[in-house]
């Protein structure tokens, strides 16, 4: 893809989706608030930044014109539409709490991956879904074991003082063996992996938030795909809210009670059947 093309594709999913957010969208374009040139001393990755309500959001990312590229300017967009919207709310109330922050990015994905999904040959259409799948695989299973290790980490050096190498090792094999089951054979050197995950010293307690917020923003999309357009000023609403409420709060103002199972279980019904069933 070029990035011309990415820009069609971005535009006509936020468009189809709200015209209100198809607009802000495209003023980053045209506002040139988009670096997304490969060169030398750039650094990598892709991030939105947005620091207060009065200035506007900007984005970096580094566009090499793959599918994946196209997903990460849709994601990077999404977190610019948030910024934008929730500029309304003062400086105190202005960005989004861990758990809602990656809402309208990975929303903004989902909106792309319908758009292009149908446009695909067969062979890059099942490697797109898997790879979403095991994104996702990740992203829930993945850093929900991590989190659980953390507390039961933390327990063990509350209980005694203190956890050696060994204690912690084990602790982690658990947590290893009760994600994978008996599916496949764990290394002994993967017992030692938690020495390598930099939340768990920089932000403790950190990584369930990975988990809540796709999940979220999963059962998020389903019921939009369930109320097409009667959904959108809900969600726009849930974006200019920023951080003036708990994210239960937030989410209860537009009809969604996070308390509930069945809420949670709409991300995995969409997983199901927008990934793993096209897949079959």
């Amino acid at each position: 893809y070029t990035f011309e093309e990415a820009q069609k594709i971005v535009l006509d999913s936020y468009y189809e989706f709200d015209e209100e957010i198809g607009e802000i969208v495209e003023s980053f374009f045209k506002e040139r608030r988009i670096d997304s040139e490969i060169r030398k001393g750039k650094r990598g990755g892709a991030y939105a930044s947005y620091a207060i309500p009065n200035r506007k959001p900007f984005i970096l990312l580094n566009f090499t014109g793959t599918l994946s590229d196209v997903s990460t300017l849709a994601h990077e967009l999404g977190h610019g539409v948030h910024g934008t919207l929730a500029s309304e709310q003062n400086i105190w109330n202005y960005h989004p709490p861990l758990t809602m922050a990656e809402v309208a990015s990975v929303f903004g994905e989902m909106l792309v991956m319908d758009k292009i999904l149908p446009t695909l040959a067969e062979e890059e259409r099942t490697a797109y879904l898997a790879s979403n799948v095991e994104g996702m695989f990740s992203t829930m299973f993945r850093q929900n074991m991590i989190a659980r290790f953390e507390i039961s980490s933390h327990n063990l050096i509350e209980q005694k003082g203190s956890a050696n190498w060994k204690e912690l090792a084990q602790l982690y094999k658990n947590e290893l063996e009760i994600m994978f089951g008996d599916s496949v054979m764990i290394p002994q050197e993967y017992y030692y992996e938690w020495a390598s995950i930099p939340h768990i010293y920089r932000t403790p307690f950190y990584v369930y938030a990975y988990n809540f917020a796709n999940l979220l923003v999963l059962a998020l999309y389903q019921q939009y795909k369930l109320e097409g357009k009667s959904f959108v000023p809900k969600y726009k609403e849930l974006l200019r809210s920023g951080a003036k409420d708990s994210p239960k709060e937030l989410l209860k103002k537009i009809g969604i009670d996070i308390s509930k199972r069945d809420f949670w279980e709409r991300g995995f019904e969409f997983i199901e059947k927008e990934f793993i069933n096209k897949l079959d």
